[in-house]
């Protein structure tokens, strides 16, 4: 049976108990005069202080809060959890963008260029592709660089390097974004669930638990509906990180995490390999909801400044600068946050806090840069803006209400202006 974590404040205590023995020890004894009480400080001192260290390396090797890299490792493998996860690219499909005259072999390590960001993809998989059916078979692609921000939006055309006789172009039909090397923080989170969650024979938390295993889902969720009398669990993956840093720097692209379906079977085949067998199972994902509504803001700027001004450390004009932070506030909303059976609104609190917050935490040149707003007032079009979520994204949670959905605004639905 495993042991029971000790409280991280429990583990400071002790490490400080002992580091004052050693103090102790130190200042109250005689170091100039040798004799017996010079050895036993000596003695015990450094007894004091091999057990500092001993606890340091005990705090390593059984807390998962206060481990770090190997040791987190360990207890990943000790606990029969699936290892840290690194460094995985993004993965997707895409198809012809034009018919063909002749059946046509895509190869293997085809690469498709994307023009807009000079980012590279690769075919993983020799397909196929028939005159008949160019424009539903699947080819399947994979980013030459590792790590999550080479995402694209469904619709993205790619162009073959080298050209494909008779192919100008391809499309992306679907997308998983990458992952970059799991942190200690979220692989001690992961120990910390375990430990809070044993495992029981089928509860909600095995669920969340059995969908991580997959390589490549990075987030899990759980609720019950019930179909004809039976209850029916439904597990929503995400793909792909959060990273304000990552997302806001590719803004043409909508911050996703939605899983391809590659990704959903390979989650969805494990799960039902360890079911209990009186369950069914919906393994599904999460979309992206881009907020229709008009988000206005009215700014008073520090003198000195007008919404055109630069910010040299930032690159960006006042205006794109609020908007980005506007947007920050968006997609930092929770997934299953929000009450879709209401009316959308984000609190105007957490837009005002994420906008100052942000404003104030990068590196601005002193003087006129130091500072950007006097005041702000927002307002959402002046009504609250009821959530009819389109096609596809009815996973939701009857029991609260709360939608397992991506949150996103375009820039085009921000309004900046002077108050």
């Amino acid at each position: 049976m495993s042991s029971p974590i000790v409280p991280f404040r429990l583990q400071s205590q002790v490490a400080t108990y002992y580091a004052n023995a050693a103090l102790a020890l130190k200042n109250n004894l005689n170091v100039n005069t040798p004799g017996d009480w010079y050895f036993k400080k000596n003695a015990l001192a450094s007894v004091g202080s091999g057990l500092s260290q001993d606890l340091f390396i005990l705090q390593q090797q059984i807390y998962p809060q206060t481990a770090s890299g190997s040791n987190l490792d360990s207890m990943l493998s000790n606990l029969n959890l699936p290892p840290r996860q690194g460094n995985l690219p993004a993965t997707g499909q895409v198809v012809l963008s034009a018919s063909i005259m002749a059946n046509t072999p895509i190869a293997q390590g085809q690469i498709f260029l994307n023009p807009l960001t000079n980012v590279k993809y690769i075919c993983t998989q020799t397909t196929l592709v028939t005159v008949a059916q160019y424009a539903t078979t699947q080819i399947p692609i994979a980013c030459t660089n590792v790590g999550s921000g080479f995402n694209m939006a469904v619709g993205t055309t790619l162009t073959p390097s080298p050209a494909i006789v008779g192919v100008t172009s391809v499309t992306v039909t679907a997308m998983s974004d990458g992952v970059v090397k799991e942190s200690d923080a979220d692989v001690a989170s992961r120990i910390i669930f375990a430990y809070q969650n044993p495992p029981g024979g089928g509860s909600v938390s095995d669920f969340v638990g059995w969908a991580m295993v997959t390589p490549g889902v990075t987030k899990a969720d759980c609720f019950v509906t019930t179909v004809g009398g039976l209850n029916v669990i439904n597990v929503v993956i995400f793909a792909g990180g959060f990273d304000p840093t990552v997302i806001l720097d590719t803004p043409a692209i909508p911050y996703s995490r939605t899983a391809n379906n590659a990704l959903i079977t390979q989650a969805n085949n494990y799960i039902q390999s360890v079911r209990p067998i009186n369950n069914t199972v919906n393994t599904i994902t999460t979309k992206t909801y881009m907020i229709p509504l008009t988000v206005s803001i009215s700014v008073t700027l520090v003198s000195g400044l007008t919404l055109s001004t630069i910010v040299p450390s930032v690159g960006l004009t006042v205006t794109n600068l609020i908007k980005r932070e506007i947007r920050r506030s968006i997609i930092s909303l929770p997934p299953g946050g929000i009450d879709i059976s209401g009316v959308f609104q984000a609190p105007i609190s957490l837009i005002e806090q994420t906008i100052d917050k942000g404003l104030s935490a990068s590196s601005y040149e002193t003087g006129v840069y130091a500072s950007i707003l006097v005041d702000r007032e927002i307002t959402y079009n002046g009504s609250y803006t009821p959530i009819i979520l389109p096609s596809g994204l009815n996973i939701f949670d009857p029991v609260s209400g709360n939608a397992q959905i991506i949150y996103d605004i375009d820039y085009t639905n921000i309004n900046v202006s002077l108050a």
